[in-house]
């Protein structure tokens, strides 16, 4: 199958005469946990590494989005696609940026609504999104959106089911996890670090870490041993 996908870049996109070509994917992590999850990656890495030999190919950029931590998408760091390239990070949405996403969803929220979806998102730029996605197109209302703990069938299931995979699957995430919920701290460095890059903690160091939001918080509250 790999074979085949490059072949029909090869052939039929990138061996035609053409401008520059920006392949985007939005939200890889979803393949995390799929049988072809590390090929599917080294496929991208391969990708990029042609742009080096063949001609053609350097018409190619390749964009990836990832809302979880990119060092569990490979085993083999020189097959990452994320280890080249320009890294760009998103930080936290301000209420400002927040109530401009509000004006251009046209979901009319008010200012204390604003306020309570900011506490409960914590304007995780992600979250920020499904939820005014959620509340545009009408298929859940503010208030069911704030019912944290009912989260199983709503518009972040599948975003919080792929951190518990990586939580579960690992017994030092697991504990340090339970330690920033219980002590608001971190005993493990390597640990904290990971936490901290799959977005799910804050703190400048493992002295001093919260959950990154309300829905996290009550989300793993009850779930992490």
């Amino acid at each position: 199958m790999k074979e085949k996908l490059t072949a029909v870049l090869d052939d039929h996109v990138l061996g035609r005469p053409g401008p520059p070509i920006v392949l985007v994917l939005d939200e890889v992590d979803r393949v995390f946990g799929r049988t072809y999850q590390y090929d599917f990656f080294g496929l991208l890495r391969s990708w990029h590494n042609a742009r080096a030999m063949r001609p053609a190919w350097k018409r190619l950029d390749l964009v990836l989005a990832i809302s979880a931590d990119p060092a569990d998408a490979i085993r083999d760091a020189n097959q990452s696609p994320f280890n080249v390239g320009t890294r760009v990070r998103l930080d936290d949405l301000s209420p400002a940026q927040v109530a401009e996403l509000n004006r251009r969803w046209r979901t009319r929220l008010r200012t204390p609504e604003l306020a309570r979806l900011l506490d409960l998102t914590g304007g995780q730029p992600y979250l920020v999104q499904v939820a005014l996605h959620a509340l545009a197109t009408g298929t859940h209302t503010l208030g069911a959106l704030l019912d944290a703990g009912r989260v199983d069938g709503g518009p972040f299931a599948d975003h919080l089911s792929r951190h518990r995979h990586v939580v579960d699957r690992d017994a030092s995430l697991r504990r340090e996890l339970r330690r920033a919920l219980d002590r608001g701290r971190c005993d493990n460095d390597g640990a904290f670090r990971r936490l901290r890059a799959l977005g799910l903690v804050k703190g400048r160091d493992r002295t001093a870490v919260s959950l990154r939001c309300r829905l996290y918080r009550e989300y793993f509250a009850g779930g992490v041993t």
